[in-house]
């Protein structure tokens, strides 16, 4: 068992030797070409990169939804008994499994319009990582074979020069443009990897056996490059784009990223961390205790005014728990509505209160 934990962490160098070994490939591919083809290829594959990004974004949630609704039937993925047909089921089905019994937690849950809204959405967060890169690929290849019959006629518009033979400083230049073709082209193909490795670095970090297996990932010059550049925050956004909801609350009508609310998931998980609650669940820490430890309760309330979804499960939970502890409670309980950053507000004045009196 040792030995297997010692080398876990080449897993995550292998991964960064592939993602050098693809970026080399392309690298040499594209300056190449640059220096054999001269200025004016090259920026016309430069323009192919930046058109094929630039629609990846524009498509991202149709693209992301396609693929999470498609049919599955014969992967015969079971939960709790029943078939699922589409990975939005799946994402259903493994919510409502939360718990037992006809009034599952899981169950109740999925009866706020909203947070129904954002399971069925979260299979679209996890296929962007795979379809952004794909479709990123599928566009580029079709604008450069487009360009193959276009770029000849373009250049002789542009430049009137009957010449195929470019010139030795358009070969040069060429190469630069090529350089810059292949980072572009590199960074956009990596970015949603770059993206969910930033939006669940903190947790993952948090768990010794996963970071001891990505430690080799997270630390590569390759990865701290890029992320340096901002393909991280790119990548981010795509996944932004790609799953997002709009929900009616207490404060009116709000767009809710999914991204977004994964990034706070991780910020909750961080917070109970970071006070000493095992993530496990099997502390023994005593809630009175917990609740008198005001940097906790502000460090807690904090993230959680920050997510809209939180704010939606909160009096679900609330009243799942409530009506499961104390009898004949079902119609007062019915009446508690969302909660606001303004009611949270309004707790923790009672609650500061209440710490500086001891």
């Amino acid at each position: 068992m040792p030995q297997e934990t010692a080398g876990m962490p080449i897993i995550g160098t292998i991964i960064v030797l592939s993602l050098v070994f693809i970026s080399l490939v392309i690298f040499a591919i594209k300056m190449i070409y640059g220096f054999k083809k001269g200025m004016g290829k090259a920026i016309i594959s430069l323009v192919c990169v930046l058109l094929a990004a630039l629609f990846t974004f524009i498509f991202a949630s149709p693209v992301a939804k396609l693929v999470s609704g498609m049919n599955i039937s014969g992967w015969n993925v079971e939960i709790d008994g029943r078939k699922a047909t589409t990975a939005e089921d799946v994402a259903v089905f493994a919510v409502e499994s939360i718990g037992k019994g006809e009034q599952s937690i899981g169950k109740e849950l999925m009866q706020n319009g909203s947070l129904a809204a954002a399971v069925k959405s979260s299979p679209s967060l996890l296929a962007s990582i795979i379809t952004g890169p794909l479709f990123f690929l599928f566009v580029f290849a079709l604008l450069r074979i487009a360009m193959i019959f276009a770029a000849d006629p373009i250049l002789h518009l542009i430049t009137k020069d009957r010449s195929d033979r470019p010139k030795r400083y358009s070969k040069f230049a060429g190469m630069g443009i090529g350089f810059v073709s292949a980072f572009l082209l590199c960074g956009v193909l990596f970015m949603t990897l770059f993206g969910a490795v930033s939006v669940t670095r903190d947790i993952v970090e948090r768990e010794p056996a996963l970071n001891n297996t990505l430690s080799g990932f997270y630390n590569s010059f390759f990865v701290k490059a890029y992320s340096a550049l901002g393909f991280d925050d790119l990548g981010v956004s795509y996944m932004r784009g790609a799953a997002k909801i709009e929900i009616d609350t207490e404060e009116g009508k709000k767009t809710v990223y999914l991204a977004d609310e994964l990034s706070n998931v991780v910020d909750v998980f961080t917070v109970l961390d970071n006070h000493g609650i095992s993530l496990s669940g099997s502390d023994n820490s005593d809630a009175s205790k917990l609740i008198a430890d005001s940097s906790f309760v502000y460090d807690l309330t904090d993230t959680l005014k920050q997510s809209d979804l939180f704010k939606e499960a909160i009096p679900v939970a609330a009243k799942y728990a409530i009506v499961g502890a104390v009898p004949g409670s079902s119609t007062k309980v019915a009446q508690l509505n969302n909660v606001t950053n303004e009611d949270i507000d309004e707790l923790l004045a009672v609650y500061r209160v209440m710490d500086e009196k001891g």
